[in-house]
């Protein structure tokens, strides 16, 4: 889901694929369909200009920011193959997608054995976290200049480097490969909590500041977690209703 501050209405899009048989052969049908809130009827727009692979990596790594939906496709969690540089925009007022190449240094950069990446919100800008090493991962902030000139309707984007700001984030202890460590922003804030995990169960929780570079643990008492569920989120309440 995402808003279009110009009409404030908001937006639901919709990508899926359908299985077309003759009981002999198949294929695959991709759509893309758009619904406005407090309408009754999808409409169907031009595909995006990369296949949804995993659902769930998907919604995973969406992010909506200032009119626009983000998202990245299933190769841009696995560095080295073809298309893992590129993030795609959706304008959710003009309905049109955009592709922004993610500048190469950002991906040639040395890195252990955590080939992940993430989408986060920081300061009403789009970012992509990396946990580099055991000790340290890397906060890229985006400064998404032609998301900002709407008259610029193109289809891509060529970053530069100067669009994209490097922050390292030192973490608490040398976690190695074994511990699972995931991180999630706290929406109008400087904050990012780094969650820690051992063994499936929640270890530990970190409140980072990424201007400050502090760091304090945040205990968690009086529940238990289970570990297919549990998880860290934001809530951020707007006066803008959907209806």
């Amino acid at each position: 889901m995402g808003f279009d501050p110009a009409a404030k209405k908001h937006k639901v899009i919709c990508i899926w694929h359908v299985m077309i048989s003759d009981f002999e052969t198949f294929r695959w049908d991709y759509l893309c369909e758009v619904l406005t809130v407090g309408d009754i009827k999808w409409r169907r727009i031009e595909l995006p200009p990369f296949k949804l692979q995993n659902e769930y990596c998907q919604r995973k790594h969406t992010i909506y920011l200032n009119g626009f939906i983000y998202f990245c496709t299933e190769n841009f969690l696995k560095l080295g193959e073809k298309g893992s540089d590129k993030i795609v925009a959706f304008d959710v007022g003009a309905e049109k997608f955009r592709v922004i190449t993610v500048p190469s240094f950002i991906f040639n950069q040395p890195r252990d054995v955590y080939p992940s990446n993430r989408l986060i919100e920081l300061e009403t800008r789009l970012a992509l976290l990396t946990r580099m090493k055991d000790y340290t991962a890397k906060l890229w902030v985006f400064d998404d200049v032609n998301g900002n000139i709407k008259e610029m309707n193109s289809s891509t984007s060529i970053s530069s480097n100067l669009n994209w700001t490097e922050v390292t984030i030192e973490l608490p202890y040398l976690w190695g490969e074994d511990r699972d460590v995931s991180f999630h922003s706290v929406v109008g804030t400087d904050h990012i909590v780094i969650q820690s995990r051992e063994n499936q169960s929640i270890f530990t929780h970190h409140l980072y500041n990424w201007k400050t570079k502090s760091c304090k643990q945040i205990d968690i008492s009086g529940f238990k977690y289970h570990p297919s569920i549990s998880t860290v989120s934001t809530l951020t309440e707007s006066l803008l209703h959907v209806r």
